[in-house]
């Protein structure tokens, strides 16, 4: 499996500090170890379908969409947070439910996974950027 150096990660895994890089298939690949049920690699959940496209000025009034997928559906947490353009945070979703200020948005099941209907009560007071975090029951990360 070719390896395209777009991102490496460090982690600790059994006391030693191991480094790991996302091959274009988009699986962990970690030189000379495996995981704990013996695979050498692990599909990371893919978070997909975001409109509008990143980069792209929300207004008040715009519905921010994206899908959270994984090769078995199954997760142990999704977390989805918005950032603003003054550095400020604001808690969309825990993984269980949607905050106060986002109540109207929607979790609806796609195959492998959740698409998300993200609107805010009142309005977007600037422009988000959404940050999702999506960990799949093996504990493979993806973070947005």
């Amino acid at each position: 499996m070719a390896n395209i150096s777009c991102n490496v990660i460090s982690v600790v895994s059994e006391m030693h500090l191991v480094d790991m890089a996302i091959s274009s298939e988009g699986r962990l690949d970690v030189p000379d170890t495996k995981w704990a049920d013996g695979a050498a690699t692990r599909v990371l959940p893919v978070i997909s379908n975001i409109v509008p496209a990143p980069g792209t000025g929300i207004y008040a009034s715009d519905t921010l969409q994206f899908d959270v997928t994984d090769d078995s559906g199954l997760f142990t947490a999704i977390v989805i947070m918005v950032e603003y353009p003054d550095g400020n945070y604001e808690v969309v979703y825990d993984g269980n439910t949607f905050a106060y200020n986002f109540q109207n948005c929607t979790k609806s099941v796609i195959t492998n996974g959740f698409r998300y209907y993200l609107r805010r009560r009142g309005g977007w007071p600037g422009s988000p950027t959404a940050r999702i975090r999506a960990i799949d029951q093996g504990g493979s990360e993806n973070t947005q």
